[in-house]
């Protein structure tokens, strides 16, 4: 097998997030260093915030969701594409990319960070 490589973006509160979407937020209800049995927190987010796969009924009303995919769609050979768009990807940014033969799309954003991928 091939090289693994986490293109993982981390989950801060300074992760950008799409207009109307839920920031992400992390709360400690229990901390080892203040009495608690254990260290234990609370996540909030959009489903969209960070990295994530969009599922084909994000846009199709009768698609798969995210845990009716098969995990092995996810790992393999994958094209990285560079598509800096200030607000949004449309359908015209993926059009013109050559995708054929490609199963699989990762798409860096202004998002990404300082990612080296």
């Amino acid at each position: 097998m091939g090289k693994i490589i986490d293109v993982t973006v981390p989950l801060s509160p300074e992760l950008p997030v799409w207009p109307g979407d839920p920031a992400f937020r992390l709360e400690f209800t229990h901390r080892l260093a203040d009495g608690g049995h254990c260290n234990l927190s609370r996540l909030s987010l959009g489903s969209h915030a960070g990295t994530h796969v969009d599922a084909p009924y994000h846009f199709m009303a009768d698609g798969m969701t995210v845990d009716e995919l098969p995990l092995e769609i996810l790992i393999g050979k994958a094209r990285v594409a560079s598509v800096p768009v200030r607000d949004a990807i449309a359908r015209e940014h993926l059009e013109a990319l050559d995708l054929q033969d490609h199963i699989r799309l990762l798409i860096k954003t202004r998002n990404s960070g300082a990612m080296q991928w």
